[in-house]
């Protein structure tokens, strides 16, 4: 069966290929671009982890946005998160139309007590596992600060 396409574009003397996939990404820190450069890894971490406390849910929406139009710019169609406030991540996925795994940090001392992390994460699990353009996935962050690694 032969179709016709609807409008037919020239890629003569360009590069077509898939969108490219960016498989770890912290979208809303983007904010955070340039802030405590040039610091040793450890002071850098603390002083980002002092910063990220203060984040709101606007702030991590606006860094998200401007992580995926900046990811679009270049090629990349989809991409894994993980983060705070993940709903905001998920909704500037959702508004630029990219496909994205996401996942909650689950950040030791981060924001929140680990109660409310767990519902936290219970209600983003049930929000957007249903989302065609979201897959999710868990994201224990580093060994040293999840306590339930530490025995093993």
């Amino acid at each position: 069966m032969k179709q016709k396409a609807q409008k037919v574009i020239s890629a003569k003397g360009c590069v077509v290929m898939p969108g490219l996939i960016n498989a770890h990404t912290h979208l809303p820190m983007t904010l955070f671009r340039d802030y405590a450069r040039d610091l040793p890894y450890m002071e850098w971490a603390q002083r980002i982890r002092k910063a990220e406390t203060k984040l709101t849910h606007a702030d991590v929406r606006a860094g998200a946005r401007l992580g995926a139009l900046e990811m679009i710019r270049s090629g990349t169609t989809s991409f894994a998160d993980m983060y705070i406030y993940m709903d905001e991540v998920a909704k500037a996925a959702e508004e630029t139309g990219m496909r994205a795994a996401l996942g909650y940090g689950m950040i030791e001392g981060l924001n929140e007590d680990p109660l409310t992390k767990l519902k936290n994460r219970e209600g983003f699990v049930r929000k957007w596992m249903v989302q065609p353009t979201a897959g999710l996935q868990l994201c224990m962050h580093l060994i040293r600060r999840n306590p339930v690694q530490r025995n093993f």
